[in-house]
């Protein structure tokens, strides 16, 4: 299973791929706290930078897919327009690189925690 940590423009008109990472399965939502992702510190501040200098007309998100036309689906089905033919991220680490070996071990947990609504007492 693929993650893909992604930028989603807030007004639905297209996305970039900053990186992909191996994992377990994750639903699709806006990611709040990169540190969680366990990334090495230099890459992990790379993408940190590249969130906060696009911060006022994109968003962070993460979602799960065996591969990026099962990605593409998704957020076409969400409304998303202008997605990219192919995917290609906007960070990936050299193959010969030590961070590169470590990057493709990281193992992806439950990052996003289903949101739970507040039971009203009927009137």
């Amino acid at each position: 299973m693929k993650n893909y940590l992604y930028l989603a423009r807030r007004d639905k008109k297209g996305i970039k791929i900053l990186i992909v990472l191996k994992g377990h399965h994750c639903p699709a939502g806006r990611l709040a706290d990169i540190k969680k992702l366990g990334l090495p510190v230099n890459l992990e501040q790379q993408i940190q930078n590249k969130i906060y200098e696009t911060r006022m007309l994109w968003e962070p998100w993460i979602e799960s897919a065996e591969n990026y036309k099962e990605l593409k689906d998704s957020l076409r089905k969400r409304g998303f327009s202008a997605v990219p033919m192919g995917a290609s991220p906007l960070f990936f680490p050299e193959k010969e690189s030590i961070v590169s070996k470590k990057i493709k071990d990281v193992k992806i947990g439950p990052i996003i925690e289903e949101k739970k609504t507040m039971l009203r007492k009927k009137n």
